[in-house]
C-alpha cells in the first residue's frame, strides 16, 4: 500500500512538472493577411468579422493561425488584429478580428 501510495505521488510529481512549449510564426509568407497581436495598424480600418478556430488536443498554434488567416483571406480581409490564442478545457482556441484597409 505504501509503495502504490509513493508511486502515485512520484508521477503525479513528475507529470506536473512536466512542460510544452509553441511557437507560431507571426511572418509567414504563405498569406497576404498581415497579423496584429498587441498592436494595432496605422491606417484606417473596418471590422469585418470574428473569426475563430478551434483544434484537438493535438493541434499548435501555427495550425490554428494557418486557419485563421485562411478564413481571413476567403473574407478579403487585408489582416487579423488582437489574436489571441487560448483553451477551452483542454482544447486549443485561436481568435482574432478580420480587419479591411479603407
Amino acid at each position: 500500500m505504501k509503495n502504490a501510495f509513493l508511486s502515485m505521488l512520484i508521477m503525479a510529481i513528475a507529470f506536473a512538472s512536466c512542460t510544452t512549449t509553441r511557437v507560431a510564426n507571426l511572418n509567414s509568407s504563405n498569406t497576404k493577411v498581415q497579423i496584429f497581436v498587441s498592436m494595432l495598424p496605422e491606417k484606417a480600418y473596418q471590422e469585418i468579422a470574428y473569426i475563430q478556430c478551434d483544434g484537438g488536443i493535438f493541434n499548435t498554434p501555427q495550425q490554428l493561425l494557418k486557419g485563421l488567416t485562411k478564413k481571413a483571406d476567403q473574407l478579403n480581409a487585408d489582416a487579423i488584429i488582437k489574436l489571441k490564442y487560448d483553451f477551452q478545457g483542454i482544447w486549443p482556441v485561436a481568435s482574432a478580428v478580420a480587419i479591411k484597409y479603407k
